[in-house]
C-alpha cells in the first residue's frame, strides 16, 4: 500500500481536568501483548494524507457539560516519508514522517486564527511546524512551533512574528483607523489545549499615528484642560506585554504628543 486517504474525518477528543486527575500515557496495549497476539502482518505506506479534516479538543467538568477549547477545521495534511517503528513504547513515537499542513481555521477559546499553511514533520512524539503563516483580524503572522506528544496533556512552544498588524483591532477599537500600524513579536509556551495554560511575552512595535477617539481619553483631555490631545499626532513606541492565565498584562509605553505625553499600563482579560 502506497498510501492512506483519510477523506473529511471527525476526530473528537474530551481531555480531563488537573482536578480530576491525570490520563495515562501509557498505550492500552503494550508490546509484549501485541508479541503475544503475534502474527506477521506487515504494512508500508508511503503517504499519509487528511482531506478536510476537524479537530475537536474539549475539556470534561465535574458537572458533565465538556468545555469547548479548541477546534481546527478544514485541515489538509499530506505527509511523505512515513517510517514505523513497532518497538517504540507509545504509539505517538512509533510514526515519522514530514509534509505540509493547511488548516481553513482555528479556534482557541473565543480567539480565530485563519488560512494556516506550513511545513510539518513527526519523530519521537515531536511534531514540528515550521515557515507557517496563518492570518487573524489583528494581522498575517509567520510563526514556528514544536509540540510534544509524549506527555498527557500535550505541551508546545511558539515564536511568532506580524507585520503590520492592526493595533485598532488589538485595543478593541476595531472601527477605528487613526493608530499607525503595528509590528508584532511574541513567544510562548503551554500545555494542553486550553487557552489559560498558556503563558507567553512579547513586544509590540507602534508606528507613528493619532490618538483615537475613545470615551476615557475623551474625559482625561477634558479633565486636564488639554487641547487638541484626542486625534493628536503621536511618536512611535513599543509595548512589552505578557500573557498568562488567559490575562494580557501591558507593562506600560508611553505615546507622545506635541501636547503631552501619555504613560498607559494595564490588563485585558
Amino acid at each position: 500500500m502506497k498510501s492512506i486517504l483519510l477523506d473529511e474525518p471527525k476526530i473528537h477528543l474530551l481531555t480531563r481536568s488537573s482536578e480530576q486527575g491525570a490520563v495515562s500515557s501509557a498505550d492500552p496495549t503494550s508490546t509484549t501483548e501485541q508479541g503475544e497476539r503475534g502474527g506477521d502482518f506487515h504494512l508500508e505506506v508511503a503517504e499519509l494524507r487528511v482531506d478536510q479534516g476537524q479537530i475537536t479538543i474539549q475539556r470534561a467538568t465535574a458537572t458533565g457539560n465538556p468545555e469547548h477549547n479548541l477546534t481546527i477545521n478544514g485541515l489538509n495534511i499530506a505527509l511523505e516519508s512515513i517510517a514505523f517503528d513497532p518497538e517504540r513504547a507509545k504509539a505517538v513515537q512509533k510514526v515519522s514522517g514530514k509534509g505540509t499542513i493547511l488548516a481553513e481555521e482555528i479556534l482557541l477559546g473565543s480567539f480565530l486564527l485563519r488560512d494556516l499553511a506550513g511545513n510539518l514533520s513527526a519523530t519521537e512524539g515531536m511534531l514540528e511546524l515550521s515557515s507557517l503563516t496563518l492570518s487573524a483580524d489583528q494581522g498575517d503572522l509567520d510563526a514556528t512551533m514544536r509540540v510534544d506528544l509524549n506527555p498527557v496533556p500535550f505541551e508546545y512552544e511558539f515564536s511568532a512574528q506580524g507585520a503590520p498588524v492592526n493595533v485598532n483591532v488589538i485595543v478593541g477599537l476595531s472601527e477605528n483607523t487613526s493608530m499607525g500600524p503595528g509590528r508584532l513579536e511574541i513567544e510562548g509556551h503551554g500545555r494542553g489545549p486550553e487557552s489559560n495554560d498558556l503563558k507567553s511575552k512579547g513586544v509590540l512595535h507602534l508606528g507613528e499615528g493619532e490618538i483615537p477617539t475613545h470615551p476615557i481619553l475623551v474625559q482625561t483631555q477634558s479633565a486636564l484642560g488639554i487641547q487638541n490631545l484626542v486625534g493628536g499626532a503621536y511618536q512611535s513606541s513599543e509595548a512589552p506585554f505578557t500573557i498568562e492565565n488567559g490575562r494580557v498584562d501591558l507593562s506600560g509605553f508611553s505615546l507622545e504628543t506635541p501636547q503631552a505625553g501619555l504613560d498607559i499600563a494595564g490588563w485585558v482579560t
